[in-house]
């Protein structure tokens, strides 16, 4: 009798701990989608934390490159407009466009801008 109360024993010790791997088993599981999530939740952090330290870096290049504009701009020689530039800007100084218009649509200085508006305008120069 006594050998029985030991197998018994033995098998209620092992039935408990298959119980308790599987209990360990399912929080592991658990706690393995819940760390999933915080890092998904958080993988937006760093791409963005990424992005702000390139803008960062972006704006400090930017600066240099308008103090260097700036100091230097004045050599950098402006390409001529092309003969589509004069077309266009014949084309709509004879809708009436202004001066101002024709400079900032067709890349023409203020003087070239006058010419053709006094060209090919209606009449009237601004």
């Amino acid at each position: 009798m006594g050998m029985e109360i030991g197998l018994i024993a033995l098998i209620l010790l092992v039935t408990a701990q298959g119980v308790l791997l599987y209990w360990i088993w399912r929080q592991q599981l658990r706690l393995r989608v819940q760390l999933a999530q915080c890092l998904s939740a958080a993988g937006t952090d760093v791409p963005t934390s990424m992005l702000v330290m390139m803008l960062g870096r972006l704006e400090r290049r930017l600066d240099g490159v308008e103090r260097h504009l700036e100091r230097h701009g004045a050599h950098i020689p402006l390409p001529p407009p092309s003969a589509q530039m004069f077309v266009l800007a014949q084309q709509l100084a004879r809708e009436g466009v202004s001066v101002d218009e024709l400079v900032r649509r067709c890349g023409l200085s203020r003087d070239e801008a006058e010419l053709v508006r006094r060209m090919h305008g209606s009449g009237d120069v601004e």
